[in-house]
């Protein structure tokens, strides 16, 4: 059985996901929270800044390697059709907001 420093180092690897808009494949990898520190940094004050920063950061190529500049990055920020699926599964597999491989807590109804 491995041990438990084996298994947090096995559970800690960075996860890389596929994400298809339209009839392409694009790359993410999770943010770290040092970069993920920096990115709420920049949306406190320039929102689209912080876009473009979480784009060139987990973008990646096949290898697994940040594969946009800060202005082609800064294009692909431009285009909501294709920075939205992108942030949102970086934010996913990062424990970030909503895991798709969970159920959601129902819903209450508000109170009229």
């Amino acid at each position: 059985m491995p041990s438990m420093r084996e298994r947090l180092l096995a559970a800690a690897a960075i996860r890389i996901a596929t994400v298809k808009i339209g009839d392409e494949t694009f790359h993410v990898r999770e943010v770290s929270a040092g970069k993920f520190s920096k990115y709420a940094d920049l949306i406190k004050n320039d929102r689209p800044a912080s876009v473009t920063f979480l784009l060139q950061e987990c973008v990646v190529d096949e290898d697994g390697k940040p594969c946009l500049s800060i202005e082609d990055a800064q294009v692909v920020a431009d285009c909501g059709r294709l920075a939205m699926p992108l942030i949102s599964e970086v934010m996913r597999l990062s424990g970030y907001g909503a895991d798709k491989d969970k159920e959601e807590p129902e819903k209450k109804p508000d109170a009229d």
